[in-house]
């Protein structure tokens, strides 16, 4: 029998095989393309293709996939010949649809009308699977791809990572003997690629794959062994540690020169921009975290009292974001003695050892043991009525829960009987069963909320080491803006920027100091020489973008300014800055309010956060119907407000407009509509963050 793909979950109606992928042999001549080649993938093995544009990549995975016909050709996938022409003999043409050869390429192409769940349905269907079996496997495989929670959503809303993540789970849903991947990263940004390389490292665990690719990435995270093609002919075979070690052809050696080894999975400090002179949301956040997340981390620790933080909270009617720096360790094992967890009686297990309800064991009752009290010891034969959480008597190692007893609650009888035996240890909470003492009570990077102080007082925790609170220097820029309570003058607006994001830097844990200034450079220059000294993170608003009094760009020469592919807060800047002596990380955020704000909200406040042990880092999160139409740049990623209503779903609060104040301080929900989406109907399903 022929080998079969050997993923978990395949349909019920395939016959199994046991794992390892089916062996595959090509051999391609192409006169008209210059290609003559010869190729082997082992069984369960995933080859790399290298090679310059050209080189015959591509046409070699077309060749397998029956989509090209050369002039020789043979293809054998396990034992089943699925090409032989050009050979002499009698000439063989296997069909595409036939082939057990899966096919992902650069660009998903999935079908638009249809859903996520439908798409990866459609060829378990095609193959005569029913709709039940179809539907549950299709669900596993986007369970397999990270992609279950886009299971309702219709593809032409995704954005190119999610699409690929579905395209991948389509292949699969053929339960393929091979697997081609042409290039399948290349058209998604950073984040996504990575995260995808990260699923098909997972995917192609013992799966026959051959993969095209130009990035060492993909290399080094996917492939077993790697043969680069040159000129239509193989140059260079073998596993791919060796090749990599030891590169023998030029243009391997030439793509490990340009390598910067960081095998593409951590942060870009200043990320590369797209086709169009735009970085994605995604690269633009790393760029920012990169820059600002190291210099947060920089200040010295501080050490504050337990009760000072309860203070505060009882004080402010708030509770201050704070993050431990250091493990804090308990003065008082938790619990700090035996003790009861119920209402009952303290007894010695062996006494009840014999009891049974025709026999019950009857023992005489012992005093009482009230919560704060110090017991006597417990004597043999006797039953100590016991409180939850009092001792429990040296003695007892066992309490029955009173209405498990005769009589069934707590009364003058002297003599209480049990009509069953108890283990040892039932009901009792054994001292240090949560934490020893001098144990990690609350550990390191941990926020301080209710519980954790809860946890600390109980375990007679006297001061923690916190992590320094930020201070954040917020410049307003504009010669038309006005502080908050001053009048107005001719063609002047308040501040609403300084207003807004002060609110929300000391909401996410910061320490802040606002300033205003006009478009001058020497006003702005002024500003910085003057700030305060302990300033870890420098944040202005306005003066980014391509216009004639553009203060930020035209004063901070060093700082990179650029666009970011979102709407709104398009013009965005990232660098650091001179403050004295010390350089310190900038962001630069758009002048108009919502562009601020949004702005903030995906790229500074997830960051600052996690610094500072506000809770949540990020955002809720959740998904809705649409209650009405909307329209987005299909280049952009779009950032609407919203509410939802009593029925769940997301209503639109205003128009997409980035000075709508009024309809920001309405909305409850920030709504994401990802690149590559121009339109979305009533109904359709969209993704929201949770901004109150």
């Amino acid at each position: 029998m022929a080998e079969e793909a050997p993923y978990a979950g395949r349909m019920a109606t395939r016959n199994d095989a046991a794992p390892g992928g089916a062996r595959l042999e090509v051999t391609v001549t192409d006169p008209p393309r210059g290609i003559d080649l010869s190729l082997e993938v082992r069984p369960g093995r995933t080859l790399a293709l290298l090679g310059p544009n050209g080189a015959g990549k591509s046409t070699v995975l077309r060749t397998v996939a029956g989509l090209h016909a050369p002039g020789r050709a043979r293809v054998v996938v396990g034992d089943t010949v699925l090409s032989d022409v050009g050979n002499g003999g009698r000439a063989f043409w296997s069909p595409p649809r036939k082939r057990a050869v899966g096919l992902l390429d650069q660009q998903p192409d999935l079908f638009g009308h249809l859903t996520v769940r439908g798409n990866v349905m459609f060829g378990p269907r095609a193959a005569g699977a029913s709709r039940r079996a179809a539907r549950t496997f299709a669900d596993h495989l986007l369970d397999a791809v990270g992609a279950r929670d886009l299971a309702r959503r219709r593809a032409r809303a995704l954005s190119g990572g999610q699409a690929q993540r579905v395209a991948l789970a389509r292949a699969l849903a053929a339960s393929p003997r091979v697997l081609l991947l042409d290039e399948p990263l290349a058209a998604v940004d950073a984040p996504s690629a990575r995260e995808l390389r990260e699923v098909l490292r997972r995917v192609l665990d013992g799966v026959t794959a051959v993969v095209v690719t130009h990035d060492v990435a993909d290399v080094r995270a996917l492939a077993d062994d790697v043969a680069v093609l040159e000129g239509g002919r193989v140059v260079e075979h073998g596993p791919a540690d060796e090749l990599l070690a030891a590169p023998r052809s030029a243009f391997l050696k030439d793509l490990l020169e340009h390598d910067d080894g960081a095998d593409d999975l951590g942060p870009v400090p200043h990320a590369a921009p797209s086709e169009d002179g735009r970085r994605s949301v995604a690269r633009h956040a790393e760029a920012v975290e990169a820059l600002v997340a190291p210099a947060l981390a920089a200040g010295e620790p501080q050490v504050v009292r337990v009760t000072e933080l309860l203070a505060r909270a009882a004080g402010e009617a708030v509770l201050a974001p704070r993050v431990l720096a250091r493990d804090a360790r308990a003065v008082v094992g938790l619990p700090g003695f035996d003790n009861s967890q119920m209402d009952g009686y303290a007894v010695r297990a062996a006494d009840l050892a014999a009891a049974t309800p025709d026999a019950p064991a009857a023992l005489p009752v012992g005093a009482p043991v009230p919560a704060g009290s110090q017991p006597s010891p417990l004597p043999p034969g006797t039953a100590a009525p016991v409180m939850t959480g009092a001792p429990l008597p040296d003695g007892a190692d066992a309490v029955v829960r009173v209405e498990d007893a005769d009589p069934p609650t707590f009364s003058p009888s002297d003599v209480v009987r049990f009509a069953a035996p108890v283990p040892p240890g039932t009901y009792v909470r054994r001292a240090g069963s949560d934490v020893a003492p001098g144990g990690v009570v609350v550990p390191a990077r941990t926020p301080l909320g209710p519980s954790q102080l809860g946890a600390l007082v109980a375990a007679g925790v006297p001061e923690v080491v916190v992590a320094p609170v930020p201070h954040v220097l917020l410049v307003s820029t504009g010669s038309e803006l006005v502080p908050a309570g001053e009048p107005l003058g001719a063609a002047q607006v308040h501040d609403a920027n300084g207003a807004t994001l002060a609110a929300a830097l000391a909401q996410a844990g910061a320490r802040v100091s606002t300033r205003v200034v006009p478009d001058a450079p020497d006003a702005l220059r002024a500003v910085l020489d003057d700030a305060p000294a302990d300033v870890a993170l420098v944040v202005t608003t306005g003066g980014v973008s391509a216009g004639a009094y553009e203060v930020v760009r035209q004063t901070l020469r060093e700082v990179w300014f650029g666009h970011v592919a979102v709407q709104p807060g398009g013009p965005q800047g990232l660098g650091t800055v001179s403050l004295g002596s010390r350089r310190v990380p900038l962001v630069a955020f758009p002048g108009n309010p919502v562009s601020a704000y949004v702005s903030f909200e995906l790229f500074l406040r997830p960051v600052l956060a996690r610094a500072t042990g506000a809770v949540p880092a990020r955002r809720p999160t959740g998904r809705a119907r649409l209650a009405e139409p909307l329209d987005s740049p299909a280049a952009l990623h779009q950032v609407r407000r919203g509410v939802l209503d009593d029925a769940g779903r997301v209503r639109l609060v205003g128009g997409p407009g980035s000075h709508l104040v009024s309809h920001l301080a309405a909305a409850g929900v920030l709504v994401h509509v990802p690149p590559g989406v121009a339109r979305l109907e009533r109904g359709d399903d969209v993704d929201y963050w949770e901004i109150r």
